[in-house]
């Protein structure tokens, strides 16, 4: 699940702690088809900023959205404990 909130309607309500940031944002999403995805980012046009591998030989690659925010697709178990 990703949440997102407007941010002039968030800061507005000061009965909640800030539901909102200000700037470029970085959002990572792991995702079992990382090949297909990559493959999908690259066909509509928008370029790859980075490919990395990490511990356990897992992969991410980076991109940006209309807005601007870093959106990072990783392959399954990177995050994983261990």
């Amino acid at each position: 699940m990703l949440l997102c909130f407007v941010a002039s309607f968030s800061a507005r309500n000061s009965e909640l702690p800030p539901h909102w940031a200000q700037g470029a944002q970085h959002i990572a999403f792991e995702c079992s088809d990382y090949e297909g995805w990559k493959a999908y980012v690259q066909a509509q046009g928008i370029p790859i900023e980075r490919e990395a591998t990490w511990r356990h030989g897992r992969r991410s690659f980076y991109f940006r959205d209309p807005d601007g925010h870093s959106i990072e697709v990783v392959e399954p178990g990177i995050w994983e404990v261990d």
